[in-house]
Formats: structure tokens, sequence, C-alpha cells
């Protein structure tokens, strides 16, 4: 096995030339640039809607079960709290905070 010359006027780099690597047509999509960009727009307004969502339901949910609580009827309540507090710990455990989060895409 021979030792690879990846300089810019190697062997290498005629042979990626000739079989169409260094001038490839790559992939781009139809959306023009502007589209594009504001697409792209951060925003922490969906993030703050469902960490609300999260604990405004979680806060329910165990209130219910409190209320119910000498019963079996309230087996459920704290079965949903349950999931939900697992999924609360997933999100701060992934994203930084209290799971509240940005995306930039580029």
């Amino acid at each position: 096995m021979t030792k690879r010359d990846y300089s810019l006027l190697g062997p290498d780099s005629e042979r990626a030339v000739e079989t169409g690597l260094a001038t490839a047509e790559w992939y781009h999509t139809d959306i023009p640039r502007k589209e594009m960009k504001a697409l792209m727009q951060r925003s922490d307004q969906p993030a703050i809607r469902d960490a609300i969502i999260l604990f405004g339901s979680m806060i329910v949910l165990a209130g219910i079960g409190i209320a119910l609580w000498p019963s079996w009827s309230s087996a459920p309540f704290w079965l949903a709290y349950g999931v939900l507090m697992a999924r609360r710990w997933t999100v701060v455990g992934t994203n930084a905070g209290m799971g509240l989060h940005s995306r930039r895409l580029g």
C-alpha cells in the first residue's frame, strides 16, 4: 500500500478530477436564500410554550393524584405524572437550563 498524496497538485487530486469528485454537483435545496433565512430565524417561544405545557400538566396531574390519593383511582394520574417527570429530566439532561433551547441551522 502506497502513501497517499493529499496535496492540491498530487496524483490523488488528478484522480479525483478524473472520477468527478472534485467537480461534483452538490445537492442544494430549491428554496430561495431569503426564504431560507426566514426559516432559520432563532426563537425561544416554542420551547417556552412547551415548558409551560409540561410543567402545567405536571402540576395538574399531581394535584389530581393528591386529591384522589387514598383510592386506586389516583394511580393513572401518578403514572402520567411519572412519565412527564421522566420526560422533564430527559429534556433538562440533554439541553442546557430548563430545556429551553434555540435552533440555529447555520
